[in-house]
């Protein structure tokens, strides 16, 4: 027992020194462990941030579409009844149609389900228009028959 007291005695200073190093040397291991752990939350963190500021924007792009591609289908639908070809506007309607289906793929479920019924509206409405737009052409071309008739006699 004698010469383990010496020895620490005479090294006491290397012994206080060395646990100062193991100790500084633990700090530093467990500053750094917390340090990459808190790096990566903060990577993952901007990441999604930018992720949902991209997202957001393509939705809000995606939104003002459809919200002229309404406009423009409501304006469209009283036109038809008077339209003399529905070639345009069934190129319109197809476009249309794809703004609202863009807009339905990226919404969350109420809205594409929103945006669905208003989608079978829209292709109900037409339906309505073409199918009472054949009555009215017939009336229309008796109506020039009898005009045609007036003029001769």
């Amino acid at each position: 027992m004698n010469g383990i007291s010496t020895f620490l005695q005479l090294n006491s200073a290397l012994i206080t020194g060395l646990l100062g190093l193991f100790g500084a040397l633990a700090g530093v291991i467990i500053t750094n462990y917390y340090n990459s752990k808190n790096s990566d939350k903060k990577i993952n963190f901007d990441l999604m941030d930018k992720d949902r500021e991209r997202k957001f924007n393509l939705r809000k792009e995606i939104y003002l579409e459809a919200v002229d591609s309404i406009v423009d289908f409501e304006a469209m639908l009283g036109a038809v009844a008077t339209a003399p070809s529905l070639d345009e506007f069934n190129d319109f309607h197809r476009e249309q149609t794809k703004k609202l289906k863009k807009l339905e793929l990226i919404s969350d479920m109420d809205i594409s389900i929103k945006v669905a019924d208003l989608s079978a509206h829209f292709r109900y409405l037409i339906n309505y228009i073409l199918t009472a737009k054949e009555p009215i052409f017939k009336i229309e071309r008796e109506l020039d028959e009898l005009m045609e008739k007036i003029r001769v006699c």
